[in-house]
């Protein structure tokens, strides 16, 4: 167990970065000035340079892949709830989500940004969570069928 969740959070870092990069991809697009905005004008002050900013916020994003990565083998506590399961994946994705859009200046710490963003968290999550949920009833769907034939 302690090697998948070490390969899991290994795994998770560049998933991160990844993932990062096409959200900065998609707001580079919407803003449609032709820039690539890696990061954010806050982030480029506090840091003192534009390289500065994106090292930052790729060790944040290689953090959030990290957590996510390893705390995907919650899923496979099955002495666990389904509801504990999800608080716990939930609590840890949040909660890190919040920490490093705070240091990257993705959010303002008060506390309308933050609800803010753990609501859109939370939406995001939900959505996820419930496809996920549908796709597994599917799959035990068809395996129950094929034990009873």
């Amino acid at each position: 167990m302690k090697k998948q969740f070490w390969m899991r959070i290994l795994l998770g870092m560049p998933l991160g970065v990844m993932i990062g990069v096409f959200i900065s991809l998609g707001i580079s697009a919407a803003a449609g000035t032709g820039d690539f905005l890696y990061t954010g004008p806050w982030l480029v002050t506090q840091t003192g340079s534009e390289v500065g900013a994106a090292a930052v916020q790729t060790l944040w994003l290689m953090v959030i892949g990290a957590v996510f990565g390893g705390a995907s083998l919650i899923w496979k506590k099955e002495n666990w709830s389904l509801g504990l399961r999800t608080a716990v994946f939930f609590v840890l994705g949040a909660g890190t989500q919040v920490l490093a859009g705070v240091c990257c200046g993705w959010i303002r710490l008060t506390m309308q940004d933050v609800v803010l963003d753990i609501l859109t968290f939370s939406g995001i999550f939900s959505v996820i969570w419930a496809l996920e949920y549908i796709w597994m009833r599917h799959r035990l769907a068809g395996i129950n069928s094929c034990l009873k034939n």
